[in-house]
């Protein structure tokens, strides 16, 4: 479990991973030695990554959708490595509940998504059932991997 402090340095680094460690120290009632130190060794456990990430919308990806499907689950590992090939689909997860594959994908345009639903979706095998729907306004995780 992440302690107090780690978690508000992390949320910082979140809103701006490259605002300065004396900054950082200020805002955390601390000192820039010990930012460093602590994320120096989140870095090293593996429990933080700093990463790029970009707005999909702003480097023309401006339609983010949710592709949800109902697989049988002796198809489940070839549907998922079927489906984490396509460029479209930027997150996947196998889930239980109603649908077993939940992804998330991005498109240029309604057509690519008509694209993926009519040409590549049919080529999986067994869909038992499947629903898309496009996101209409992202609140929270907009800047993300396209």
């Amino acid at each position: 479990m992440l302690s107090n402090f780690n978690q508000e340095l992390i949320r910082l680094l979140q809103q701006d991973a490259l605002q300065s460690k004396q900054s950082l120290a200020a805002k955390l009632n601390s000192s820039p030695s010990t930012v460093r130190r602590r994320i120096k060794a989140l870095l090293e456990s593996g429990e933080l990554k700093i990463v790029g990430v970009v707005n999909p919308g702003g480097v023309g990806y401006p339609i983010t959708a949710v592709l949800c499907l109902k697989i049988p689950p002796r198809s489940l590992g070839t549907a998922m490595a079927t489906i984490t090939s396509w460029p479209e689909v930027t997150w996947a997860s196998s889930t239980d509940g109603r649908y077993n594959i939940v992804c998330i994908c991005r498109f240029v345009s309604t057509e690519q998504m008509s694209d993926l639903t009519n040409n590549h979706l049919p080529l999986l095998k067994g869909i038992d059932d499947s629903e898309i729907s496009i996101c209409l306004k992202i609140l929270r995780g907009k800047y993300t991997q396209v």
